[in-house]
């Protein structure tokens, strides 16, 4: 009503008088910058109203521009696994160890008494650089991220379930703990027969090793389909 007035279209099709009888209500402090009305039928078909419309902005509606969103990286290094924190450690003195990083902090501390406090900042800001990049370095390598990036498909899906469901029976048929159910389940899904979970250790890998080239032959097939839609898309 305040951007058109009593002067717009009716909104109901058997409203005699020619006047609009609905609206859009707001807040006190929002405006609108434009607002409208459509036809009958052009939105919502078989009603006996107008679909009305009106464009807020963000200021408005939420009172400051909304900052971009970042998505969290994930981390390769983490401190549950002691395999993963010897190898961080490794890496660390592999590089610090190429830069002679320890040998030098030996140094500053043998003759931190003699220098000047500009000459000890000054190295230790030099020391600071280089075990930042021994840190980035050991964390940049110490784990792979297995992160798929594999486009969804129903021949995929059920070779990756085949994995999961293999893995945990050759762990139950090595003597690990499994839970019965958890296989029964696994096995249902894939509609692989329960007599698997009879067979011998060595049987069940050799399924295992056969569903895995099954698997990364598939996951081959998708990266490549993938990078030639974006290669068609990139040239269009």
């Amino acid at each position: 009503m305040e951007q058109h007035g009593y002067h717009g279209p009716e909104t109901f099709r058997r409203n005699n008088a020619g006047n609009p009888i609905d609206g859009i209500w707001t807040m006190p402090g929002i405006s609108i910058s434009r607002g409208g009305y459509f036809q009958y039928d052009k939105v919502f078909l078989n009603t006996d109203h107008r679909c009305l419309w009106v464009d807020i902005s963000y200021e408005q509606a939420f009172g400051h521009s909304m900052p971009t969103l970042f998505k969290p990286k994930a981390r390769k290094l983490h401190c549950r696994d002691p395999r993963l924190v010897n190898n961080h450690v490794n890496l660390f003195h592999e590089f610090a160890s190429r830069c002679d990083l320890f040998k030098k902090v030996e140094q500053l501390n043998n003759c931190i008494h003699i220098l000047s406090n500009k000459q000890v900042v000054d190295t230790y800001e030099e020391l600071d650089i280089l075990h930042c990049q021994a840190t980035a370095f050991a964390e940049s390598k110490c784990r792979k991220l297995r992160q798929g990036n594999v486009p969804f498909s129903p021949a995929f899906n059920k070779v990756r379930l085949a994995i999961k469901a293999l893995s945990l029976t050759l762990k139950r048929a090595q003597g690990q703990k499994v839970s019965s159910w958890l296989i029964s389940r696994s096995l249902q899904k894939t509609n692989m027969p329960s007599s698997i979970r009879g067979m011998s250790a060595d049987g069940i890998q050799n399924m295992l090793l056969n569903t895995y080239k099954e698997y990364y032959n598939l996951k081959g097939d998708s990266i490549r389909y993938v990078s030639t839609i974006w290669k068609r898309w990139l040239l269009v």
